[in-house]
């Protein structure tokens, strides 16, 4: 018994297959890690590859919570990729249905399941729209803890409060830089809200809506002051970088221009040598040169 149990530890294999997914999944099903606690989550995983060594099907030599967690996740991104090859490979086309289902159910359950810790699926929906906060003084609540909030989020300080009602919002103008009630150019977003919870009324200012007025100086901060003079030397350092390359230019083209001169200089000299050499050769031709008439003629005579 000992022999069949060596002999069928080594035959398994060491990354998974096709139809370790099929196993895989089915144990993650079961277990469902992404509904346990922040605490509890590994525990979760250790306990999925536990149950997927024990499972017979799986041919597995060894599993560890933080491989089945890779290799699940990994599952659902090509899913969502829509990686058709990758999740079909060595399955028959009914087990890859069954993969497929099980992929979506879970999927499902992911998006619906509220993440309570870092094994979860966190959610990052780009499409659904942010909830713009409520910044509204409750009967319970001070004066100065709403100020506070709002000084915190929004940077600005708040010089009168008036308590709000539960369906008042406040907004902020980007052109006057006023909070009021009244104005829905741009709404404040606090980040301690999450995205999931919506105000249980419609965002809509009160019809004695307060105005609150920040107490801002016309001094700037010391940080933008910075910036000012930051700004200004590099336009100025910009401006002595361009006259330098401006003058460096104009001193490549009078180079340029007075090499080309030179050279030209030099062709009309080479083509007057070239004249005086062919002049010289036909003078020499025409006094060296004896007509042969001449010397028939005094031959004869000479006979």
């Amino acid at each position: 018994m000992t022999m069949m149990v060596s002999d069928a530890k080594t035959t398994r294999r060491q990354f998974f297959a096709g139809t370790d997914d099929m196993c895989l999944l089915a144990c993650v099903e079961r277990v469902t890690p992404w509904t346990r606690p922040r605490k509890n989550v590994m525990d979760a995983w250790e306990q999925v590859a536990k149950a997927l060594l024990a499972d017979p099907q799986c041919a597995l030599r060894t599993v560890t919570a933080m491989s089945c967690r890779g290799r699940f996740y990994r599952l659902v991104a090509q899913r969502r990729t829509k990686q058709e090859a990758a999740l079909r490979k060595g399955l028959t086309n009914d087990a890859y249905e069954r993969k497929i289902a099980l992929l979506d159910a879970m999927m499902t359950q992911l998006e619906v399941e509220e993440p309570k810790s870092n094994g979860g699926m966190v959610q990052m929906d780009v499409d659904k729209p942010r909830t713009n906060a409520v910044i509204g003084g409750p009967p319970g609540m001070s004066t100065d803890n709403v100020s506070r909030l709002v000084a915190s989020t929004t940077g600005i300080e708040i010089a009168a409060f008036v308590p709000f009602d539960e369906d008042v919002s406040v907004t902020l103008t980007e052109e006057t830089g006023v909070v009021n009630g009244n104005d829905r150019a741009q709404e404040i977003e606090l980040p301690c809200m999450p995205p999931s919870k919506k105000p249980r009324h419609e965002l809509r200012p009160a019809d004695n809506a307060p105005v609150i007025t920040s107490t801002g100086t016309d001094e700037k901060p010391a940080w933008q002051d910075i910036a000012t003079r930051t700004l200004a030397l590099w336009e100025k350092k910009l401006e002595i970088d361009h006259r330098d390359r401006e003058a460096e230019r104009k001193l490549r083209h009078q180079e340029l221009k007075l090499r080309q001169e030179e050279i030209q200089v030099h062709r009309d000299s080479i083509k007057q040598l070239i004249n005086a050499l062919q002049d010289t050769n036909a003078s020499r031709q025409r006094f060296t040169t004896v007509p042969l008439s001449a010397e028939l003629g005094d031959f004869g005579q000479a006979a």
